[in-house]
């Protein structure tokens, strides 16, 4: 994956990488060492994360790699800091721009690659004038001055997989995580099945597959339950305490809640098909 993105930096011509790598596959330590590499040949490079919490996190580790010649560009800068940071950059003073969407608009000379982390994440799309589209941008910068783009994903944009496929983008995938470490075990739990065995705790999991998650040897252990997904949300109530109406001619399920169990007073909704 590294040699290819190489290869493409010492080209100087436009292009647009797709980098599909499960997670904890090494992405961070590719985006690191094309960078390297697009510094030890004379170019700048910039690096967008979709939040600005992960800021922080992302600079301690290329100050790390790359020392003081970092700027940050972010909304969560003042007037005065971000002043500081973009006279920076425009006297050369910086290499490497670290910061969200914004960032993107950063006056660096002589580019050599851009890098778009978690390129599936709806942040990187502006909703405020002006409204842009962090990917777009880029891959402009990336005609006009001849640098690469990135766009790295455990789970990347179906229009950019697409992209990838058709050979718009160039697809570059890691199956495996660094030192060959294993996958964690994923269960599946299909909640309309809760429902047929009448479970009467239904936001909960079931005896079979919570003796699967909740081990007695879960010391030391890290676990994870994924139960929402935007726009979708099972009807986490006791079945007895609740009730599923549905609107004449409307294929959303409005549920009403009664009962004294606290943890109970709250609406769910969702779309059935």
């Amino acid at each position: 994956a590294l040699e290819k993105i190489e290869m493409a930096i010492d080209c100087g011509k436009g292009e647009t990488f797709l980098l599909h790598g499960v997670t904890g596959s090494g992405k961070t330590e590719v985006f690191m060492r094309a960078i390297a590499h697009a510094i030890e040949n004379g170019k700048t490079a910039l690096m967008l994360v979709p939040e600005i919490s992960l800021t922080p996190q992302m600079v301690s580790r290329f100050v790390s790699r790359f020392g003081d010649r970092i700027a940050i560009l972010h909304s969560g800068l003042s007037l005065g800091e971000r002043y500081d940071q973009w006279t920076r950059i425009i006297n050369s003073q910086a290499d490497i721009v670290i910061g969200a969407r914004s960032a993107v608009f950063a006056p660096l000379d002589n580019i050599g690659i851009i890098i778009i982390d978690e390129e599936h994440e709806n942040t990187y799309k502006s909703e405020q004038n002006p409204k842009y589209q962090t990917k777009e941008v880029a891959e402009f910068l990336s005609n006009q001055r001849g640098c690469k783009v990135i766009l790295g994903s455990a789970t990347p944009t179906i229009e950019s997989y697409a992209r990838a496929k058709h050979g718009y983008y160039e697809l570059v995938k890691l199956e495996k995580r660094a030192n060959d470490a294993s996958l964690p075990i994923v269960n599946i739990v299909d909640m309309s099945e809760e429902f047929k065995k009448n479970n009467p705790d239904i936001k909960y999991a079931q005896p079979d597959y919570c003796c699967t998650i909740y081990p007695e040897d879960t010391f030391r252990k890290e676990y994870v339950m994924i139960e929402y997904a935007q726009g979708v949300e099972c009807a986490g109530v006791k079945s007895e305490t609740v009730d599923f109406k549905t609107l004449e001619g409307c294929t959303v399920v409005s549920v009403e809640h009664y009962g004294d169990d606290s943890n109970l007073r709250k609406a769910y909704s969702f779309a059935v098909e």
